[in-house]
């Protein structure tokens, strides 16, 4: 009979988080003031289970930026990447407004990553 090696557990796992690049988190732009205004005011919120895959897409994202008090942002559009922020400036939580809010991946149009539409 056959057997395999065993798979390192740091191989195994399904999913895999990026190690964000850690830098200081400037205070918001005016334009990003403006836009998390605009989608809380007039924004439509997603389905829990939207912003939990929407987020699960961020955390894998080379766009993916820590501060020195270790939360996770957008390094795009500066936005939170937390599930438990459900208002305020997680743009996960909205429907998307492009190219106002919603998914800045690079690659999206292409297919090559991002939220799904």
């Amino acid at each position: 009979m056959k057997t395999f090696p065993k798979i390192p557990p740091e191989r195994s796992r399904p999913v895999r988080q990026v190690d964000p690049i850690v830098e200081a988190r400037g205070l918001p732009t005016p334009a990003q003031v403006a836009t998390a205004a605009r989608a809380m005011i007039t924004g439509t919120l997603v389905s829990e289970e939207v912003m939990l895959e929407r987020t699960a897409i961020c955390n894998q994202c080379p766009l993916l930026r820590q501060d020195s008090d270790g939360a996770h942002y957008c390094g795009a559009c500066g936005c939170n990447i937390k599930r438990e922020v459900k208002r305020g400036l997680n743009m996960a939580a909205y429907e998307e407004n492009l190219p106002h809010w919603g998914c800045k991946f690079p690659g999206r149009a292409a297919g090559k990553g991002g939220w799904k539409r």
